[in-house]
């Protein structure tokens, strides 16, 4: 079935889900009240479920969900509603800060580094459109690597990954995955447990990616996840017996 409309035109997702058994989303950014409401009515399977969706779109929500999951480790963070609320996160955590926004932002989209006390109005401005773009802001994590970690869901709440990759940046977006990730062995392991709690702790099934940081002394972070196949698993459709789109099809269907 093909229905043509945007993603956050709630009558065209609606039309769609009349002619279907299942949906799911290529992207998080979704007007998430219509699947929620699909959902409830209980004819369609929607997954992951809007709930899991709505945590994750709005990237400080996501934050403050996975503090609170055990096992998982973040690093600091703090709601940024105006420019002093980032002007206190630099006099407690130093400089630089990243800022971000805290909807529709990835591969790089709605980042600033805020490298200065002299750069906390004019990035905030910028960013926020002059208060219009809600944002938080991040204490700067120097990490020793970027890991990703493809995880899939199942519809009784089982969770399974791929390996751990190592990921390579260029312009803010994942240029090179490399696998095996080259890490140690204690820090694949400590990836896979982190982001396998983190994907448990959400609703739903699906293929979620685990973007993560290596630290010097052998942890890892928690960095964000995305509910659905991720740059970071296009490796598997070359390399894997099932490939991650594959993979969410089957989690989805209940396969």
């Amino acid at each position: 079935s093909a229905v043509a409309g945007t993603l956050t035109d709630g009558e065209s997702i609606r039309k769609l889900a009349a002619d279907v058994d299942v949906l799911t989303v290529e992207i998080e950014h979704i007007d998430t009240t219509s699947l929620a409401t699909i959902e409830a009515e209980g004819r369609v399977a929607v997954h992951p479920s809007p709930r899991t969706l709505a945590t994750i779109q709005d990237k400080y929500l996501q934050k403050m969900h996975m503090s609170s999951v055990p096992g998982v480790v973040l690093g600091d963070y703090a709601d940024a509603p105006d420019a002093a609320a980032v002007a206190a996160a630099g006099e407690k955590w130093g400089y630089p800060l990243m800022l971000k926004a805290r909807t529709l932002a990835y591969d790089g989209r709605g980042n600033a580094v805020v490298k200065s006390a002299a750069d906390v109005t004019t990035a905030f401005a910028s960013l926020s459109n002059n208060g219009n773009v809600a944002l938080y802001v991040e204490r700067w994590c120097e990490f020793t690597a970027e890991l990703a970690v493809m995880v899939v869901r199942a519809r009784d709440g089982t969770t399974l990954s791929y390996p751990v990759v190592r990921t390579e940046q260029r312009d803010s977006q994942c240029h090179t995955v490399v696998v095996p990730s080259g890490i140690p062995p204690q820090m694949v392991q400590a990836a896979q447990d982190v982001a396998k709690a983190a994907v448990g702790s959400l609703w739903g099934a699906g293929i979620f990616g685990v973007e993560l940081f290596a630290m010097a002394n052998g942890s890892v972070l928690l960095n964000e996840i995305a509910p659905r196949p991720h740059n970071s698993g296009h490796y598997t459709m070359d390399a894997c017996v099932t490939e991650q789109h594959e993979m969410h099809l089957r989690a989805v269907a209940g396969l």
